[in-house]
């Protein structure tokens, strides 16, 4: 076992001191800032009327990516391909142990496909004819494999949005907004009384 001294309380000296320690290593952090985190953290500012407001710096370092397959390892999405960020279910097994589950698990999956869904829907109007979804669908099938595309996406947007589509799409739409009458009032209830942690 060494003695080792970091300097710097950042987003690399935190990774170097946990990664020394679990090498069983002796680790003294120093970092002259009051908090820890470098650019990632939120900060305490004092208003002119005299109040506090936490304030996020904007710095980001992502935990999870939003998918809610439980089993196996989903496509990632465009933006996450090359990066080694577990799927909040992945996530919830590497420290839990278990899969998640319970009825907060259920409506988070219940908001997740209707959300997902509904950021990502173009509709026709009933009637519509057949050659006219089928151009739909296939505008976005090329919009998806565009390159120029994701790079502009990227550039302006930082992330490349997919978006699925599927001759059944409608059927399989019309699934995904369904919430039981139990979800929908579960839902309700927490959102009215929010537990304290």
């Amino acid at each position: 076992m060494s003695r080792i001294a970091i300097v710097g309380a950042g987003w690399a000296g935190l990774a170097a001191a946990v990664a020394a320690a679990q090498r069983g290593h002796d680790v003294t952090l120093f970092e002259v800032a009051r908090t820890l985190g470098g650019r990632a953290r939120t900060l305490s500012l004092s208003m002119p009327d005299g109040s506090e407001a936490l304030v996020d710096n904007g710095q980001v370092i992502p935990v999870w990516w939003d998918d809610v397959q439980e089993d196996g390892n989903p496509a990632p999405q465009k933006q996450m391909e090359g990066l080694s960020i577990p799927t909040f279910p992945q996530l919830h097994r590497q420290v839990k142990g278990t899969k998640p589950s319970g009825e907060l698990w259920d409506a988070y999956k219940t908001i997740f496909e209707i959300n997902s869904t509904l950021q990502r829907l173009l509709a026709l109007p009933p009637g519509a004819p057949r050659a006219a979804s089928d151009a739909l669908r296939t505008a976005i099938e090329r919009l998806n494999n565009d390159k120029d595309f994701a790079a502009e996406a990227m550039k302006v947007i930082q992330f490349v949005p997919e978006y699925p589509t599927a001759p059944d799409m409608s059927n399989k739409i019309s699934s995904m907004l369904v919430a039981s009458p139990n979800m929908r009032k579960f839902v309700n209830d927490y959102m009215r009384n929010v537990p304290k942690r």
